[in-house]
């Protein structure tokens, strides 16, 4: 498959790259409307780099080749049932990723059944932990503060700073916050600067500084691990020269905060976390990662990342290594649910379920794609995410450039296309999941947002934010536009 038009230019061509994943990976929700642009390039730039690293690669597997293959004025916390659950609750012995299936860097909302949780980048750098409740469909400070400004220690959703990035974890227990360093604040090891992971309970309470990052410390942008006692995640220190240390693999004990290291990986090539099966860890490895250069020309860059060979791996929390399969960048898609891998086999055309335990992969869906607009899709390019025992995917009509959003469920072995869009004429996208509802972007909006200056004076910023609503999970897979509009006690809307 040509993943290029020929006469595309470079950045184009590029474009055409980042297409072949879900939207949701890829859109620029957030940032001021004076600084939207610039975001944007930003994000973009950051996910060209996630997919020559492999973040998001296409899959193909050699070794399956060829077989069937609440309230702010009434309360804030308080009005929401956030209690810790009972004792057991979480099963040590089972491996869970904790964070987005699209990696840490992804993970600033994150949720569970009852709601979901959110980092808010204020301007000022400073920032706060804010709540949605599917319960009382409100949106709020997590904060047991009634009245509070939520911008001092004193509260609970109070964050000091977010330079550098502040993302979260959940697990059935804890709240976790990963404040991370960037390279350009390495020489800098202030409080506002430096990194750290933090655990608090699940209404914000008890927050408590589970170890501090090295100033030059880096986290590998792939996904969180927990067994229920530990968190796991790949860590690597950039060196004078510009090079890292080999990545590491990072217990992290979730009582006290003891670090161990339990292995480095091979320096040549680049993994991430990818999923959890049983009690071991999925790693991906990119055993030739494409090195780029400004010199190198469009055609050259697409040929380097196809040529990348990628590797999945079964990683014990002892460091033994189980290698799993092979692939190669550009044969097939994959994601990874309820331990077992979901691929697009591009040379058979056909969606496989792959219980890793299993030697055969199971053929889910070979059909011909085609929706009601009776165009014929040529692949399928799997997002990392599923919600609600489905897959999300994007056909890719190749010769046409045209791209659909599309959910497959395993169980009916069904396809359907997504349409839901909203008055910017963007794909509606989930961006958490509830027992009954999803909490989706409806577009973006302005909001005219209370905050202060670095000075403390009381100041007011126009930024670009979503458009939160709430949704059943029934209408959304109809695409039935019946949304639920949230009580928001955070933001003002900019009248």
């Amino acid at each position: 498959m040509q993943v290029c038009a020929p006469r595309q230019n470079k950045w184009q061509q590029i474009k055409r790259l980042v297409m072949l994943w879900h939207p949701s990976r890829y859109n620029c929700d957030r940032g001021r409307i004076m600084h939207n642009s610039s975001f944007c390039r930003m994000a973009f730039t950051l996910c060209i780099c996630l997919l020559f690293s492999g973040c998001a690669a296409s899959l193909s597997d050699a070794n399956a080749k060829g077989k069937e293959t609440v309230t702010e004025s009434t309360s804030q916390t308080d009005s929401v049932d956030l209690t810790q659950p009972s004792d057991g609750s979480s099963d040590a012995a089972q491996m869970k990723i904790i964070s987005s299936a699209n990696g840490i860097i992804a993970s600033g909302m994150l949720g569970n059944e009852k709601g979901c949780y959110e980092v808010f980048d204020r301007p000022a750098n400073g920032g706060n932990l804010l709540y949605t409740d599917y319960a009382t469909k409100s949106h709020i400070y997590l904060s047991n503060q009634i009245n509070s400004d939520h911008n001092n220690e004193s509260d609970t959703s109070y964050l000091e700073s977010t330079i550098g990035g502040c993302y979260l974890a959940l697990s059935d227990d804890y709240l976790f916050i990963f404040k991370l360093n960037t390279p350009s604040f390495a020489a800098d090891e202030t409080s506002e600067r430096q990194g750290y992971i933090a655990r608090c309970n699940l209404d914000g309470a008890d927050r408590q500084i589970l170890t501090k990052l090295a100033a030059n410390e880096s986290i590998v942008s792939g996904c969180v691990a927990c067994d229920g006692e530990n968190l796991y995640y790949l860590s690597c220190l950039l060196q004078d020269d510009g090079t890292t240390t080999p990545r590491t693999l990072i217990q992290l004990k979730i009582a006290d905060g003891t670090r161990r290291e339990i292995c480095q990986l091979d320096s040549e090539s680049r993994h991430f976390i990818v999923g959890a099966h049983q009690d071991k860890i999925i790693l991906k490895s990119i055993l030739n990662p494409a090195k780029l250069s400004d010199d190198l020309s469009a055609d050259d860059i697409v040929r380097a990342v196809q040529e990348q060979v990628h590797q999945l791996t079964l990683l014990s929390t002892d460091g033994q290594q189980q290698e799993l399969c092979r692939w190669k960048q550009d044969e097939r898609s994959e994601m990874f649910m309820n331990g077992n891998m979901y691929y697009w086999d591009k040379e058979t055309n056909g969606l496989y379920c792959w219980d890793l335990e299993s030697d055969t992969p199971e053929c889910l869906f070979s059909d011909p794609i085609r929706f009601d607009d009776e165009v014929s899709y040529d692949q399928l390019s799997l997002s990392a995410d599923s919600f609600d025992g489905h897959l999300l995917a994007t056909a890719i009509h190749d010769s046409g450039g045209q791209a659909v959003s599309c959910a497959f469920d395993p169980i009916s072995k069904s396809l359907q296309k997504l349409t839901l869009t909203s008055d910017d004429e963007k794909s509606v996208l989930i961006l958490a999941e509830g027992s009954e509802y999803f909490l989706v972007r409806y577009g973006l909006m302005e909001y005219e947002v209370p905050d202060y200056a670095p000075d403390g004076r009381e100041i007011t910023t126009t930024m670009l934010l979503p458009n939160l609503r709430l949704i059943a999970k029934s209408d959304y897979w109809n695409n039935i536009p019946n949304y639920i509009l949230l009580d928001d006690y955070v933001y003002s809307k900019k009248s």
